[in-house]
């Protein structure tokens, strides 16, 4: 039986998600499609240049579409109002045919903040992939209370973002010596504000000029001018020629990272995921203690890996000076080994069409916790006493009801006319009275 898979993303972040599950897929004999939301084009090469694409200006549009709708398994790499979009198409799939696609989603990378926030929007798909059993220790905390009838699939997948398998190389290549290659690895987010920008890179400045025989290359995250998941709104080429001379061996290089870490010394970054890429590769990896132990910044997830550098203090450059490695151990808590593969959503799923959960309802989007108990009996002095037309139109308990604002309106305008009828017919009635008498 043909089985489709349709992935949905808007952004070269989750791109690079939907990207690493494509071997997986094809190997087991998916057939797949991507769906990218909005403007973004992907720079498909290899067996993603034979991927059929399909674009929509909403994520709701693709419930219009017939292969979206027939798919065996939908994949939501999207932000968390838009995933759950997708959830309430797939909803009303199932209502109308009692057969849906199975919905599954997950992380691109490290999750440095708010995870407790991605996981509720991911609440109600039927698998979620999670990066490492750190991440799975934080789900199963987080949804220790939860009262859902189904359990959701949360395979564990690792964070590579390659189709190779996560490996730790311990050995330095036969050519690492001869190479004096620093690369920093800029992010979208952090630093902040331009005063960190300035001081982080003029100490990059002042450690290529302090050491003439090595490059120091600036590894942008995006290309000018381009967009990623995060808003950039001052792209670093622009930063750097704006506020920099470079000397002749600093540089900002655009080459994919893995063309970049063939020559590559060591790789420094303030929290990018890109330490992992190094490692896997044998190249020395480490992150800047400048900016402390900060989840505002990412810092703490890599807080224990023994690879830390204080950046102001680097003067003269060594291969010495880099040459500690994160422990197996460190690296299989955070997600990155062998055990871990993307292939582990595709036996989900097929585990999924088995049980027949595509013939079964979603699990439902929000926690089904709510009050089940009736109200608690309360003294009269703490309950508010009803209105006559909240009494007149049978109020629910505890809520006191008032008319609508355009009828208080309208019978104030009555009231106002009886009142004023009343009162002139009154006053004739006292001067006739009073005329009367004084005739008499």
């Amino acid at each position: 039986m043909s089985r489709q898979v349709s992935l949905i993303f808007d952004s070269d972040s989750q791109y690079f998600a939907c990207r690493n599950l494509v071997a997986h897929f094809l190997n087991a004999g998916w057939d797949l499609q991507f769906v990218i939301e909005g403007e973004f084009e992907p720079q498909p090469t290899g067996n993603l240049a034979k991927i059929p694409v399909i674009r929509v200006e909403t994520v709701g549009e693709i419930w219009k579409i017939p292969s979206v709708c027939r798919s065996t398994a939908i994949g939501a790499y999207l932000p968390g109002s838009k995933m759950r979009q997708v959830w309430l198409g797939a909803e009303e799939c199932y209502r109308r045919s009692g057969i849906r696609p199975i919905l599954f989603t997950g992380y691109n990378g490290v999750v440095l903040q708010r995870f407790e926030d991605g996981m509720g929007w991911r609440a109600g798909y039927d698998l979620i992939a999670l990066n490492s059993p750190e991440d799975q220790q934080k789900t199963k905390v987080f949804a220790s209370q939860s009262t859902l009838q189904r359990p959701t699939l949360m395979p564990i997948i690792g964070i590579n973002r390659t189709d190779k398998p996560s490996t730790l190389t311990t050995d330095f290549s036969a050519t690492w010596e001869k190479t004096r290659t620093m690369v920093f690895a800029e992010q979208v987010l952090f630093p902040r504000g331009p005063k960190e920008k300035y001081s982080l890179y003029s100490h990059l400045i002042r450690i290529a000029l302090a050491n003439p025989d090595w490059k120091v290359v600036v590894k942008p995250r995006t290309l000018p001018d381009s967009f990623t998941f995060h808003h950039q709104s001052d792209h670093i080429s622009k930063f750097i020629q704006r506020n920099f001379i470079l000397p002749p061996n600093m540089s900002v290089r655009y080459e994919p990272l893995d063309e970049v870490l063939k020559e590559t010394t060591v790789l420094l970054s303030i929290s990018s995921t890109a330490f992992f890429d190094a490692v896997g590769t044998g190249v020395p990896s480490f992150t800047l203690s400048d900016f402390g132990i900060s989840s505002s910044y990412g810092t703490h997830f890599f807080h224990g890996s023994g690879c830390t550098i204080c950046l102001a203090d680097i003067g003269r450059l060594s291969h010495d000076l880099f040459k500690s490695r994160p422990t197996p151990e460190w690296l299989e808590l955070k997600g990155f080994s062998p055990k871990f593969s993307p292939a582990n959503i595709v036996t989900g799923l097929e585990q999924l069409i088995a049980s027949g959960s595509n013939k079964a309802p979603l699990i439902p989007f929000e926690s089904e916790q709510r009050l089940l108990a009736d109200p608690a009996e309360l003294p009269a002095e703490n309950i508010v006493t009803p209105t006559l037309w909240a009494r007149l139109t049978g109020p629910r308990a505890g809520l006191v009801r008032h008319p609508p604002a355009n009828l208080r309106k309208t019978l104030a305008r009555i009231r106002r006319r009886v009142v004023g009828a009343v009162s002139g017919a009154a006053g004739k009635g006292d001067v006739g009275a009073a005329g009367s008498t004084g005739k008499s």
